[in-house]
């Protein structure tokens, strides 16, 4: 379970920030979004709203693989949806609505086991605690997806990258996220399933990384880290 950094079960950090997508909520749904978007949306469901014209699954595609391309700037859905849409689409066709749609198409999250249950008890010890998610979709619709399979209580804020602008493992945007937590970032933890997004990117940031995967190799480039293969081993590495 540990690689590298001691552990004294039941001593806790100041504060915990949470990676979503493969951590707090697992995606049952494969494959890059970009193709997700050009495979998954049906290019008809959006004419009501955008016309003959234009091929928004196509559109929406192109925006985010041309944004991402550029380092680590991120695609922002509903931002793009606003500067597109056409004035008059109504209610059914709002920016928030047709990004709730996309993302119910594109994305199935469901909470790991145990999630719940550590998730509460942490709550309960009032150890404040955040998500940081590199996301395509505004961080009002993260809260309300996390809402919905009843964990958004357990967290003072999401934030996405999409809003931020910036993508992990940008340190900036687990900086930000410290600061909202308001504790020290060496007694901060990271929680994520991606080595380079969640373990490296934190550690650059000053945060102490858990690294919530099973059985990957660690890379040649070490980095100090906590391990849990899943959110069982997380609860111990707490004293839960």
């Amino acid at each position: 379970m540990n690689t590298g950094v001691e552990i004294i079960v039941g001593k806790r950090p100041e504060g915990i920030l949470f990676d979503l997508g493969g951590t707090l909520l697992h995606d049952r749904i494969s494959g890059d979004l970009g193709a997700r978007m050009r495979s998954r949306l049906d290019r008809q469901a959006f004419v009501p709203f955008v016309g003959e014209d234009l091929n928004l699954p196509q559109a929406l595609a192109d925006a985010m693989d041309a944004t991402c391309r550029d380092g680590l700037r991120e695609f922002h859905v509903k931002k793009w949806l606003e500067d597109h849409l056409p004035t008059g689409s109504g209610r059914e066709g709002s920016p928030e609505n047709l990004e709730r749609f996309i993302r119910t198409e594109i994305i199935d999250y469901a909470p790991p086991p145990d999630a719940r249950r550590v998730l509460r008890e942490l709550h309960a010890l009032k150890l404040p605690m955040g998500v940081v998610s590199n996301s395509i979709f505004s961080s009002d619709l993260l809260r309300s997806d996390i809402r919905e399979l009843s964990l958004m209580e357990a967290f003072r804020f999401v934030v996405s990258s999409a809003e931020f602008g910036l993508r992990k493992p940008h340190p900036a945007i687990f900086r930000d996220a410290v600061e909202k937590l308001g504790s020290n970032p060496a007694a901060t933890w990271y929680v994520g399933d991606l080595w380079e997004n969640d373990v490296a990117g934190s550690s650059r940031a000053g945060l102490l990384p858990v690294w919530l995967h099973p059985d990957a190799p660690v890379p040649p480039t070490y980095i100090p880290h906590f391990r849990a293969g899943n959110w069982a081993e997380l609860g111990k590495l707490l004293g839960l």
